[in-house]
């Protein structure tokens, strides 16, 4: 192999080297919010025995398929190094590392795939995504994130499939059975890993259409034609027959979750225009400060002109998603890369009544819009040096950014006390700021904390938890008062609040608790009358 062979191989080498070393400070970071309910059970009963484990924690409660293969992946971490969570982290980063191999190798396929690539060589500018794909700050909040190993995992095994896919059409026309082979290896096996890590991997089979569409296109024999337009009209029929099932079960499968968030269905519909450009905002122009974690301050949209950046998002998308339509034979990986983002946010990012915002789910998302500006550089770059430079610096100053972005997270204090500044008014993180000064009974500092946030059941709930630490009892008008505010629906602040007083209050009936009082029972009938919100599966 000569020199200039060797280069790619050698640049990936180099960025995976330097994803370790970015990411590493961050390995020592606390458990977040769902790694809680989702790990702390496997942590604390570590040394058990495995089978014990297994039979225990193999499936979650997290999504509708239990995710026995992510969770099994845990129950590995939980063996092998018990509590120490550095290990867990550092499991996160493996898996991001060999996601990154198939970036490289999907990222030559396709280009291969395409006259452009042909021409100019593959694996240099597949080197260039994947070092982008690898050091973009974005995806610290899923690496570091323990629990979002089911996201990484669900985009390695979609990614691996996608491989199986198009090397296999590649080879369709000299090996058509070793080709079928390698395209059934995909579904059936890469398909199925990654919906038990998590139900994301749902939307393998329509990348594999949108890959036809754009960039393969059908090309081969007679044959092969004819099996492949086979393969997807097959697929097309189950994409109708899916969403005719939802239409038909639409109030009960959508529409009912809607009743535990603070939003409704067309707020979110039109909300998450704005949510889409903002993903896109923190790709091409990763700043800290525009990341933060906690995004529950977002404001909702309740109409195209409320706020109006509601439907010039919508007019940008609808530019961006035009663009692709119309550059799709001139610039192939263009159209294919932003279609596949959009196509990546259609479960997460549309109709369903999930938290409003989280940065993960572009982990997969991402690498749409990293293949798409390689195209456009390609296209309107044509000084190999130029590009050459650009990749350099670009690469070095994501380094930087992952770098300190992976500092940040490297212990409670610096991860919250920075996404408390990002976020001032994330009502999730105000509660968690709040109990931090709550836990050392600095309860003026918590109510000026919890006092910024917008008053409602969730905010009056989190008062009387602040009353029953400080003046260990409760007075029952103050609870009357609380439980009657209007307008208030029952989300995850106020599930989460109103438990934490039912464990201070519950306690104090059996003597242990940290409130005592006749309104401590009285709290408690209200406090388990409360309903549970449906599980987000984001």
């Amino acid at each position: 192999m000569s020199r200039t062979a060797k280069l790619p191989f050698v640049l990936i080498l180099l960025a995976l080297v330097a994803t370790v070393a970015a990411y590493f400070p961050g390995l020592s970071g606390p458990l977040l919010t769902d790694d809680i309910p989702q790990l702390k059970g496997l942590i604390d009963n570590s040394a058990a025995p495995p089978a014990a484990l297994i039979d225990a924690h193999l499936v979650s409660n997290s999504g509708q398929f239990g995710r026995p293969v992510a969770m099994a992946t845990f129950i590995a971490d939980a063996v092998m190094h018990g509590s120490d969570i550095r290990w867990w982290k550092f499991s996160n980063l493996l898996i991001h590392l060999l996601t990154g191999l198939l970036v490289f190798r999907l990222a030559g396929l396709l280009l291969a795939a395409t006259e452009h690539g042909k021409a100019r060589g593959v694996w240099l500018p597949a080197s260039v995504v994947t070092a982008v794909w690898l050091l973009h700050p974005l995806h610290v909040s899923t690496v570091l994130y323990t629990v979002q190993r089911m996201t990484e995992l669900s985009a390695l095994f979609v990614l691996a499939g996608l491989v199986c896919y198009v090397h296999g059409r590649q080879l369709q026309e000299r090996e058509p059975r070793k080709g079928w082979l390698l395209i059934a290896a995909g579904f059936v096996v890469c398909f199925p890993l990654g919906l038990f890590s998590k139900e994301s991997a749902l939307l393998f089979p329509v990348f594999c259409t949108l890959i036809e569409l754009i960039v393969l296109r059908f090309k081969g024999t007679e044959t092969v034609q004819k099996q492949v337009k086979a393969l997807h009209s097959a697929l097309l029929v189950g994409y109708l027959s899916a969403s005719a099932y939802i239409a038909a079960n639409f109030s009960s499968m959508v529409l009912k979750a809607y009743t535990a968030r603070d939003f409704t269905f067309l707020e979110r519909v039109l909300t998450e225009s704005r949510v889409l450009v903002l993903y896109l905002g923190q790709l091409l122009r990763p700043i800290q400060s525009k990341m933060g974690f906690f995004h529950d301050d977002l404001v909702v949209s309740t109409g195209l002109l409320s706020p109006l950046s509601t439907l010039i998002s919508i007019v940008a998308l609808g530019a961006l998603i035009a663009s692709a339509i119309a550059l799709r034979k001139k610039l192939p990986l263009y159209a294919f890369g932003i279609l596949f983002f959009f196509v990546a946010h259609a479960l997460e990012s549309t109709i369903f009544a999930l938290e409003l915002m989280f940065e993960h789910r572009n982990y997969l998302a991402s690498f749409g819009i990293f293949i798409a500006l390689l195209a456009l550089a390609q296209h309107v770059i044509t000084v190999q040096r130029a590009k050459l430079a650009i990749a350099v610096v670009g690469v070095l100053a994501l380094s930087f950014l992952t770098y300190q972005r992976a500092q940040t997270w490297a212990s409670p204090a610096t991860m919250y006390d920075f996404m408390y500044y990002a976020h001032p008014k994330s009502p999730r993180l105000s509660f968690i700021v709040a109990n931090v000064h709550a836990e050392v009974a600095e309860y003026d500092q918590a109510r000026q904390v919890v006092g910024n946030l917008t008053p409602g059941l969730a905010t009056g709930m989190y008062f009387l938890y602040l009353d029953c630490l400080e003046h260990k009892r409760l007075d029952a008008k103050a609870i009357s008062d609380v439980v009657q505010i209007p307008g208030s629906k029952v989300g995850g602040n106020v599930i989460a609040n109103t438990r934490l007083l039912f464990e201070a209050t519950g306690t104090a009936l059996l003597g242990s608790g940290r409130c005592h009082g006749a309104a401590a029972g009285a709290f408690a009938d209200v406090a388990c009358s409360t309903p549970d919100r449906p599980a987000d599966t984001a």
